[in-house]
């Protein structure tokens, strides 16, 4: 079943923060994203 693009991109999130242990800021650099936008994505 196709992935609506909220779904793709928390899945990828998700899966940036597993690739940096948990650790958020890093997870915003590599996502080349605000610290700020990361949380919000995550509490959505």
């Amino acid at each position: 079943a196709a992935q609506t693009l909220a779904a793709v991109e928390r899945n990828h999130v998700r899966a940036i923060l597993r690739q940096t242990g948990g650790n958020k800021s890093e997870a915003a650099r590599l996502l080349a994203i605000d610290y700020k936008t990361l949380l919000r994505k995550l509490a959505n």
